[in-house]
């Protein structure tokens, strides 16, 4: 046993196989496992004893010296416990076994009472330690405890001091209470009243068992604690008396609210919040993220999200996390809204965090992104409006100077084209004003396709634009010309042949884009002056 406590995980190994019966008892008396060859030993079945509070099946003249022996082992009093006793066998006889007791830490939280049963002993001797145990007070096993024992009624004979603390009583109080009243007030989670017939002790108290209860219990100071409660009903003093332990667990009640609270909030976020396993396995994503991304959280995968951004999130996002803990940014996600054949695109402001786990070991990253593709397609729409003529989608004036600027940072000789349309005015007064629109649009598609090659439009205003040409061109009049007014133009059911005045400059070293354009405007007017005077 020495060797197997200070080895728990040989413990694990051997536990199943052992020749020896080994029982597993939790601090508070219950139960947790038993190995067959225990069960050949007292010949009962698994389900009869795990969960079973371990006394129920002592005999009831050695009951209280086994329980103060194993309250000092669990006070921290010895080391071990070695000694014999006898027990309720599952035929109904008595039977007489030698155990030794030890405290094995398993690996985080509380540790646990192995008991080793080496054999069974025939010979009917009783082997104690050194002190008289037979006179050893039930107080002795009640002493800090957070038991209670209970009459048949579900009165409290006696109760450890750990049980007052939690009640909010007194030992003394306690004493001769009915448990009903200890437990005023006491409600099952969600506010429902804990009932007789889910109340633990008076469910034993009928039965022999109950199933174990988390309940909140009022005190008399007007505070509450939350408390599990197990019991059962076990051989006493050549009767029946229930056993009753209770566990303060407020801290985790209120730290699973708070989950719970936490985890409604994640839920109405509008914000996609999920968690990942680090091969990309989703292991939960709340609400907003499943309607956002279109998709079930069951089954989801990270890197089919991530689509063509795999790459860059297991190259370069990753490695920080893994390295910071964090990353910030933006994040680009497939969205399947429309359907599982249908895929989109969400941008999101994210952050990828890493889940650690008590090593300090990266297991996984949990994405919160804040979903802003309409705010930056509303901002993508703002900054065409802001640089585009709005009736005919072409570039305005702004971008058309902010091009020719670039063209003159790089060294390049900018070529400019002016074109005003002829008779427009008389177009608009003869068909209306609507018409004479979709007149422009449509010859400012016909600019456009004109330059699409290599070339750069712009509505000026009114009826004039400036083109760029495409510099491979040898006759940008002429290209301009053939491609824009040669064949004419269909307005709704009405055929226009619509004509234009062009003039051309070519920028000279210092000149300006605006004197530029106005160099191009002065030498249209002078084609079409020249027109007049030919005509």
């Amino acid at each position: 046993m020495v060797a197997l406590a200070n080895d728990p995980e040989l413990f694990r190994q051997v536990f199943a196989g052992l020749g020896h019966g080994i029982v597993l008892m939790s601090m508070d008396g219950f139960i947790i496992d038993v190995n067959d060859a225990h069960l050949d030993q007292v010949g009962r079945q698994r389900e009869e004893m795990v969960g079973r509070f371990s006394p129920v099946y002592t005999h009831p003249d050695d009951l209280e010296r086994l329980f103060s022996l194993m309250v000092d082992l669990i006070g921290r009093q010895r080391d071990e416990v070695h000694t014999s006793y006898r027990f309720i066998h599952g035929d109904g006889g008595t039977r007489l076994t030698t155990i030794t007791a030890r405290l094995i830490d398993v690996g985080g939280g509380e540790p646990i009472v192995a008991i080793a049963s080496a054999r069974d002993d025939d010979d009917g001797e009783v082997r104690l330690e050194e002190e008289n145990f037979d006179e050893a007070p039930l107080s002795l096993f009640f002493g800090h405890a957070t038991y209670a024992l209970h009459r048949r009624d579900g009165t409290i004979s006696r109760a450890g001091s750990g049980m007052a603390r939690l009640l909010g009583r007194s030992v003394g109080e306690l004493a001769g209470l009915h448990w009903s009243d200890a437990s005023l007030g006491a409600t099952l989670p969600g506010g429902r009243p804990l009932t007789p017939d889910r109340d633990p002790v008076q469910e034993a108290a009928r039965s022999g068992t109950a199933e174990l209860e988390t309940v909140r219990l009022s005190r008399p100071d007007g505070s509450h604690v939350w408390v599990s409660i197990r019991a059962t009903l076990t051989p006493f003093r050549g009767g029946k008396a229930v056993v009753s332990a209770l566990t303060d667990v407020t801290e985790l009640v209120l730290a699973l609210e708070e989950r719970t609270r936490l985890a409604s909030i994640v839920d109405v976020t509008s914000d996609v919040i999920g968690s990942f396993d680090l091969d990309g396995t989703c292991r939960w994503l709340n609400a907003s993220g499943q309607r956002i991304l279109g998709v079930d959280a069951a089954g989801f995968d990270l890197h089919r999200a991530l689509g063509a951004a795999a790459g860059q999130f297991d190259e370069l996002i990753a490695p920080a996390v893994l390295a910071t803990g964090r990353w910030a940014g933006d994040l680009v996600l497939c969205t399947f809204a429309d359907g599982p054949d249908v895929v989109d695109e969400i941008h999101l402001v994210a952050n990828v965090i890493a889940d650690r786990d008590g090593d300090g070991a990266t297991t996984g990253w949990t994405i919160v992104g804040h979903d802003f593709t309409e705010h930056r397609e509303m901002q993508a729409t703002l900054a065409h409006k802001a640089t585009h003529d709005t009736l005919t989608g072409l570039p305005n004036r702004a971008l058309l100077t902010e091009r020719m600027a670039d063209q003159a940072r790089q060294g390049i000789a900018t070529t400019v084209v002016f074109i005003d349309l002829d008779g427009f005015k008389q177009l608009n007064d003869t068909f209306g004003h609507e018409f004479g629109d979709d007149a422009l649009v449509d010859v400012a598609r016909r600019i456009e396709a004109a330059v699409s090659s290599g070339g750069f439009a712009a509505r000026f205003g009114g009826d004039e634009f400036v083109v760029l040409p495409d510099p491979t061109w040898r006759n940008p009049l002429a290209e301009l010309e053939r491609r824009i007014f040669v064949e004419p133009f269909t307005v709704g059911p009405i055929i226009l042949d619509i004509t234009g005045r062009m003039g051309m400059a070519t920028a000279e070293p210092g000149e300006s884009g605006i004197a530029l354009i106005a160099r191009a405007d002065r030498e249209m007017y002078r084609a079409k002056f020249s027109r007049r005077v030919n005509d």
